[in-house]
């Protein structure tokens, strides 16, 4: 009667609890942030079972909050945390290979920009500060004239540059074609570094929920029932990180 006891509660705690118990196999066990310390089962008369229980909240809700904020902070931080170094040096490297190609990409849009502004100074006769609209427009047309009267047709009136700093003329069609194509480059530059910025953020956010994210690795479980003519004891022992 005891020995029957005791499997008929093994069978309501895998009901109750998110497990899966298997006798004789391994115990695979699926407990979200929660550790269960001891059940205890004891059977003094037949006709009567006292359940002694006792759950806790496991340190993990708050390791892996840590670990979640550290690594959306720093890529690999969470995970070297928990002692996973090939996941944090995954996330590390790419965090690294990321910020590099971000430099890399600004500073060669920065030299194509100065490359085609001095080209322009040498081959248009532009002069001074000017904006990014301005050096899309006179790669566009030859001179300042053409463009005055292609806005003044369209009546765009607020477009037409009327102040003779903004003057421009080309020595030749190949070197506004040339300056172009050197424009176009820095922009796509650009666009390719605001690209990456957000890869560098998303990188951040994966590491932080893949952080937060307990392994199922690092679960231990044991399982141990003991069974004698006055009392059953069954005891379920779980550890999280």
């Amino acid at each position: 009667m005891v020995v029957k006891s005791a499997f008929a509660l093994l069978i309501v705690i895998a009901m109750i609890l998110p497990t899966k118990i298997a006798i004789g196999a391994d115990l695979p066990i699926r407990l979200d942030r929660w550790v269960l310390t001891t059940e205890s089962v004891q059977i003094n008369n037949p006709s009567m079972l006292n359940l002694s229980e006792s759950v806790k909240s496991s340190q993990s809700s708050r390791n892996s909050g840590s670990a979640f904020f550290k690594s959306l902070l720093l890529p690999g931080w969470g995970q070297y945390s928990q002692g996973r170094k090939r996941s944090a040096t995954a996330f590390m490297v790419g965090e690294v290979l990321l910020i590099s190609e971000i430099f890399m990409e600004r500073t060669y849009a920065k030299w194509l920009k100065d490359d085609y502004q001095a080209f322009a100074a040498q081959h248009a006769g532009v002069f001074g500060a000017k904006g990014h609209q301005y050096y899309i427009d006179i790669g566009n047309w030859m001179d300042t004239r053409s463009f005055n009267e292609k806005r003044l047709r369209n009546r765009q009136y607020d477009d037409i540059y009327t102040d003779s700093a903004s003057a421009w003329s080309w020595d030749s069609d190949q070197n506004r074609r040339e300056f172009k194509a050197t424009r176009l480059a820095s922009d796509h530059a650009g666009q390719r570094v605001l690209l990456l910025v957000g890869g560098l953020l998303l990188n951040h956010m994966i590491s932080g929920i893949e952080a937060s994210r307990v392994p199922k690795s690092q679960r231990k479980v044991s399982l141990e029932s003991r069974v004698s003519d006055e009392m059953a004891i069954l005891q379920i022992g779980i550890t999280l990180p």
